[in-house]
């Protein structure tokens, strides 16, 4: 089976190359990736965007579709991830039939509306990262459907930050002497929360993250919107700082910006490197749909909840210890990216055959071939290490 993943190298090619490489290891599939950026150098947020190269027979664009047909063909899958570039328009005329195509990693409902809704039909299949869609808890699966792709499923992000060195044996080996830890942007919805934390737990509270104008975003963006003062200068982190400051903590504290979205990175993150998560529960306890309440994450309703449930675990290490545990063996089991990719395969290949495809281009029959990606796929969930 072979399959095309089309997407910016926001990251380098290195790490994309090595990242996919990882993933198809052992796996009756083979990835190849066809990176947008060799052609454009801005990321199509918004869908008009696209659309407006698209109209006006933009040059870069139409040698980057002129390159890309001539490949596509010879692909069983074709997944557009992060900033779709694919034009409804080009994939009717060129591509529909002659691949299955699949609108990947789609965001929350807010994002949605600019870069997903005007688009989404012009795809075999499309899968969102959140399980739920509005605060009322609506599948987003179903919601894709209604918008006008065929079939679609959830499934988790796939560039989550695995710590292979990490086991359940060695968890705990290293001492976490930070209390209390969030690396994320400075996004304006989640500054007041964040200064809550700082204002309780001062020092013991750990903020790191992309925060813009020598690290005074917050406090840039507090004055404008005119929020409580967000003084404190947050510094950022590297890739390999990242991984030592998660495995550093005894506690991570986790938010969406809204309720009806849950399944950022961080859900993942945290959990793969041994962290005791508190996490907002998202509309109708989303946020049970991928960890366990209680057991694998720890949830809250609001600030003052989240505050009152920080300062017990920090006082009841065995509890916050069995907890952070039982996070990291689930995540091991369900939610490394090649499991994820696995998973996220499977999806689509049922649709294929719901869609009456009988075989792939190498002529292998889809039933024989879903049934030995499900024993690969069974075998890899009942191995945690």
């Amino acid at each position: 089976m072979k399959i095309l993943i089309v997407r910016p190298n926001d990251r380098s090619k290195e790490f994309y190359n090595k990242f996919y490489n990882e993933i198809q290891r052992n796996k009756p599939y083979d990835i190849d990736v066809f990176y947008i950026t060799d052609y454009l150098d801005k990321k199509l947020v918004k869908a008009e965007w696209l659309d407006e190269l698209y109209r006006n027979k933009n040059s870069k664009l139409m040698k980057m579709y002129s390159d890309f047909k001539k490949i596509a063909k010879d692909y069983d899958i074709v997944i557009s991830t992060t900033y779709n570039v694919l034009h409804p328009d080009f994939l009717f005329d060129n591509l529909k039939n002659v691949t299955y195509l699949i609108l990947a990693e789609i965001d929350g409902p807010m994002s949605s509306y600019i870069r997903t809704v005007p688009y989404v039909h012009g795809f075999d299949f499309a899968y969102s990262i959140s399980p739920i869609c509005n605060s009322e808890g609506y599948s987003f699966p179903q919601r894709l459907k209604d918008w006008g792709v065929n079939d679609s499923a959830w499934v988790p992000i796939l560039n989550v930050a695995e710590n292979k060195d990490l086991s359940i044996e060695n968890i705990h080996d290293k001492e976490r002497n930070i209390d209390l830890i969030y690396i994320g942007n400075a996004s304006t919805k989640k500054l007041p929360n964040l200064r809550m934390l700082k204002k309780e737990f001062k020092n013991k509270f750990k903020l790191y993250g992309r925060f813009k104008y020598f690290g005074y975003e917050g406090l840039l963006k507090s004055i404008y919107f005119k929020q409580p003062l967000f003084y404190w200068r947050i510094s950022s982190i590297g890739a390999n700082e990242y991984y030592n400051k998660l495995i550093s903590s005894k506690i991570g504290f986790n938010m969406h910006l809204e309720d009806n979205n849950v399944g950022n990175r961080r859900l993942y993150d945290l959990a793969l490197n041994g962290v005791m998560q508190i996490c907002d529960e998202g509309a109708n306890n989303a946020v049970s749909k991928i960890f366990k309440p209680g057991e694998e994450i720890v949830t809250y309703k609001n600030m003052d909840e989240a505050i009152e449930k920080i300062k017990y675990y920090l006082k009841h290490d065995d509890e916050r210890k069995r907890i952070a545990v039982n996070g990291f063996k689930r995540a091991k089991k369900e939610y490394t990216p090649p499991k994820i990719f696995n998973k996220m395969v499977l999806e689509i290949l049922y649709s294929m055959r719901n869609r009456d495809i009988v075989a792939l281009k190498s002529g292998i029959k889809i039933d024989i071939f879903i049934k030995e990606l499900e024993l690969v796929y069974e075998k890899s969930i009942n191995n945690i290490s």
